[in-house]
């Protein structure tokens, strides 16, 4: 988990004003945005942000091997956690 320290926050009228400099510092280190004091946005190196997806989709596929039945399916869809779920299965549809 990165510290505080490794991270940059700006405010979005900040983040507007620096934007080639929020844009720049991506490559090193994470960037949040914040609105009214709240963080609403990160900004982030691409090859991070692609490795970050390749690992969330791993995660994925671990987790859909240990779902048993479809109370499980059914737990996730109440949690709107639909994106863990491929709908074309559910569709019968070949991908």
């Amino acid at each position: 988990m990165r510290r505080f320290s490794e991270i940059d926050f700006y405010s979005l009228a900040d983040a507007k004003k620096k934007f080639s400099t929020v844009i720049n510092k991506s490559a090193n280190r994470e960037i949040i945005v914040t609105k009214n004091g709240k963080p609403v946005s990160v900004v982030m190196d691409y090859s991070r942000y692609m490795k970050l997806m390749d690992f969330l989709a791993k995660v994925k596929d671990l987790y859909l091997l240990e779902m048993s039945d479809d109370e499980d399916v059914k737990l996730i869809k109440e949690l709107n956690l639909d994106f863990f779920i491929d709908d074309s299965k559910d569709n019968n549809q070949e991908v």
